[in-house]
């Protein structure tokens, strides 16, 4: 019950976030990489410095508005929720500068201070969530030490980027980047009813009991870091590469596009595979046999997100965006976020959490093929069907196999059970070879050290028509 009010608490705060963004983190991600040209770092401090301007200014208007919300419809506000506002906005506003300092940075592909400032503050956050254990942990606790965590993180980012921050700047066109961030924001809106915090709000306003959202987070949780583990480093980098591809060469973006749905399936269908049958062992390790009512609903998630990879997912995204065709994006946005409220709202009532799956499952899946076929309309790339085939048949076959065999009774089973499925996955991914030497290619022109290491899943040579694979 307490961990249903704090994820829709967080629910509110990721609202919060998403209405002060105004799309500009994407935008700035698509218009960076294509700055060029004399003063090319003195128009940069203009443009991030314009972006934070517009960010403060529209969180002001949001305390403005929820000010002005709590005293002319008091009714809207519960006692509890109005007792945590002015926190969600102070934290939701530190997050929302760290989004903007972010990007920049991974628009410049400076990725390892982001990875490192960001490992630091989530690991602080764990010490210090540790050490409430200790005496009485309550929400407004955990919330304090988020907003302690962010403004640390805060500073750093300062101290990271303080050379796209401070220094001479040079006056550079804005309207472009702020156009493209209102329209995109629409989407940004969109997406938050297709994903985790849409679903636990209409779950804690739908239902009377919080107990539905907290099992449906913790299964979206365990999901999100099975698609998280493996691709984290790849986020924002897409988007960045095919926005300075789309204006060289269509023919390599196209194989740009292809070779990261690809690589990104690869990472992440194995990890969907073996929750898909093992999720109960998963929750063993990460929670504990209180959550075991989850199982059910992690198997769901897994199950919708490996049909989606046959669509591709974010790479459909980032492809449309870097061919700036963002009405086209919103409009799938939009026709998903409607699926899914409604589903939810229909199924919700009847099956509670397995309902909110089911919705965002499906919209999700729609979203992803109608993305497909945008990309399929603009570019020479196509389904890769093969490939999904080769790896989820590999992978969820061994997953099966490992649950009969090792069954979770104990922890030495698990451990027993999760070592067997990476040994016969990998062996099995070697033996059907699901990428193709063009993904070596790329692989060598980003580093020759995961050239090496992923050659084992690749083809050694060209197919007979020596068509190069996009």
């Amino acid at each position: 019950q307490g961990n249903g009010m704090f994820v829709g608490l967080l629910s509110i705060s990721q609202l919060f976030l998403v209405l002060t963004s105004f799309g500009l983190e994407v935008s700035l991600n698509k218009h960076i990489p294509q700055l060029s040209g004399e003063h090319r770092d003195d128009r940069l401090r203009f443009v991030l410095r314009g972006t934070l301007a517009l960010r403060v200014i529209v969180i002001i208007g949001l305390v403005v508005v929820l000010y002005s919300a709590m005293h002319l419809f008091p009714e809207l506000f519960s006692p509890q929720l109005s007792g945590y506002v002015w926190l969600l906005v102070a934290y939701t506003s530190v997050r929302s500068l760290v989004a903007l300092l972010t990007i920049v940075l991974v628009a410049e592909l400076r990725t390892r201070a982001t990875s490192l400032i960001n490992v630091v503050t989530r690991a602080l956050e764990v010490l210090l969530i540790a050490l409430l254990l200790n005496s009485e942990m309550t929400t407004m606790k955990v919330f304090v030490v988020f907003l302690s965590t962010a403004t640390l993180q805060l500073s750093a980012y300062l101290v990271a980027a303080k050379f796209q921050v401070f220094g001479r700047a040079e006056r550079q066109a804005m309207s472009a980047i702020i156009a493209f961030g209102g329209i995109y924001w629409i989407n940004t809106i969109v997406e938050f009813f297709l994903g985790r915090q849409g679903d636990v709000l209409l779950l804690t306003l739908l239902l009377p009991d919080s107990t539905q959202a907290s099992l449906y987070d913790v299964a979206f949780a365990i999901s999100q870091l099975a698609s998280l583990a493996m691709t984290v480093g790849l986020g924002g980098i897409t988007l960045a590469t095919s926005a300075k591809l789309a204006m060289r060469e269509s023919e390599l973006l196209d194989r740009f596009y292809g070779f990261m749905i690809r690589m990104t399936s690869l990472l992440s269908i194995p990890l969907y595979a073996f929750i898909l049958f093992n999720a109960t062992s998963v929750l063993f390790v990460l929670y504990s046999s209180k959550y075991v009512a989850a199982a059910g609903l992690i198997q769901g998630i897994a199950a919708f997100r490996i049909v989606g990879r046959l669509f591709g997912g974010p790479e459909n995204a980032e492809f449309l965006l870097s061919r700036s065709q963002v009405s086209t994006l919103v409009g799938i946005g939009v026709i998903g976020a409607l699926t899914n409220v409604g589903l939810d709202f229909v199924l919700i009532p009847k099956m509670n959490a397995m309902g909110a799956v089911i919705g965002s499952g499906c919209a999700n899946v729609i979203v992803n093929v109608l993305g497909a076929v945008a990309v399929y309309k603009r570019s020479s790339a196509g389904l890769q069907w093969r490939f999904w085939f080769k790896v989820v048949a590999a992978t969820s076959t061994v997953s099966l196999v490992c649950n009969v065999v090792f069954p979770p009774s104990s922890f030495t089973s698990i451990s027993l059970q999760v070592l067997a499925y990476f040994i016969l996955s990998i062996s099995l991914l070697v033996l059907v070879k699901p990428l193709t030497v063009g993904d070596r290619e790329w692989l060598s022109k980003i580093d020759h050290r995961l050239a090496i290491a992923f050659r084992y899943f690749a083809k050694a040579e060209t197919n007979g028509f020596g068509i190069r694979p996009t």
